[in-house]
């Protein structure tokens, strides 16, 4: 006697299929929404600061290098934010290819990103945007705080223009 074993789970594993491809899109498009808001934060900084080649903000690592770089000449009155920091930014962004010892990349790269979370923080806090950066950053979305802090640059630098001008026009 021979038996036939009918398998009717084809069409359930279509749909669990479609199920976590759905849900891996949802998740690219909240990661590339992530990327964008970030991207343009420093866009809006590097601006700021007259920085040239506001394009290299879209280059994954080389963002994190100029966010480094910003805080760097913004933040050089604090202990904590030494010269380097734009290297050090580098390094912390690139951990993650070290993934040859699982534990110890993990591991620094947390004790980085709390390094970065820091340097940003004190960059806020000298713009007088502490606040708005720490909620940002809470929800995820640092360039948020980034484009806030770009904001409060662009008024410190149009005033120091304006306070030249009126200085230069009264001699």
């Amino acid at each position: 006697m021979r038996y036939y074993y009918y398998n009717d789970f084809n069409h359930m594993d279509a749909e669990v299929l479609a199920f976590f491809i759905g849900i891996l899109a949802f998740f690219a498009i909240i990661l590339l929404a992530y990327y964008v808001v970030f991207c343009i934060g420093i866009m809006k900084m590097m601006k700021a600061k007259d920085l040239k080649d506001i394009y290299r903000a879209w280059i994954p690592v080389w963002n994190i290098y100029m966010l480094g770089l910003i805080i760097e000449d913004e933040v050089d009155d604090n202990s904590f934010v030494y010269n380097g920091t734009r290297w050090m930014f580098l390094v912390i962004s690139l951990l993650p290819l070290l993934f040859i010892i699982p534990v110890l990349p993990w591991i620094a790269m947390q004790i980085g990103l709390v390094y970065i979370y820091i340097c940003t923080v004190l960059l806020a806090g000298k713009h007088n945007t502490i606040v708005s950066m720490i909620i940002s950053n809470i929800f995820g979305l640092p360039g948020i705080g980034f484009m806030i802090i770009a904001s409060k640059m662009e008024k410190k630098k149009l005033s120091v223009e304006t306070q030249e001008n009126n200085e230069d026009g009264s001699i």
